[in-house]
């Protein structure tokens, strides 16, 4: 499928790409159908396609607020892999790095903030914008999670779908955090 795409790294190549790994290539026909539409000059939503180009990992071991989090952002038009454990969500986000990860406190295997300090310790992942979402901080642990390079802290109870996103959104634009 690439070769009949144009040259190699092309932005409508990446994004057949990650529909092809994400949803099958019948699905990532459509999508490169939509995007070289002739009749209506190709695909005007900018802030949706770039969306479809941005990958975050949600490393979350409650199955619940995972399914709630990626539903959520899947339906923005963002790639959204999901990891139930600390191990786990490190073995993704240094196999490709996402643009952005949600962070819990509260994991298996590895605990959020040694998993935290693990992904800034590795250099291609340093300033990935990593967002905690977590109901179990007190300011000692608040002070931690600075130290070990939260570049957000949400409280998980005070949070609606539409919060997420709006906060998911700052760092995904241009003048954000990333």
């Amino acid at each position: 499928m690439a070769g009949t795409l144009g040259r190699a790294g092309s932005t409508t190549e990446s994004v057949v790409r990650l529909v092809v790994h994400r949803a099958g290539r019948s699905t990532a026909r459509r999508v490169l159908a939509h995007l070289n539409d002739s009749d209506t000059g190709g695909y005007h939503d900018t802030d949706r396609r770039e969306a479809l180009l941005k990958r975050i990992v949600i490393i979350e071991d409650n199955a619940m607020a995972a399914n709630i989090y990626q539903a959520t952002l899947a339906r923005q038009g963002f790639s959204v892999a999901v990891a139930a454990d600390g191990e786990l969500g490190l073995a993704a986000v240094v196999a490709s790095p996402p643009d952005l990860i949600l962070l819990d406190l509260m994991l298996p295997k590895i605990d959020g903030v040694e998993l935290l300090r693990r992904i800034r310790a590795t250099e291609n992942l340093a300033n990935v914008p990593i967002i905690v979402i977590s109901n179990a901080y007190t300011p000692a642990r608040l002070e931690s999670l600075r130290e070990a390079g939260a570049t957000k802290i949400v409280s998980k109870a005070n949070m609606s779908p539409k919060q997420l996103v709006v906060i998911v959104e700052e760092f995904m634009t241009e003048g954000g955090a990333k």
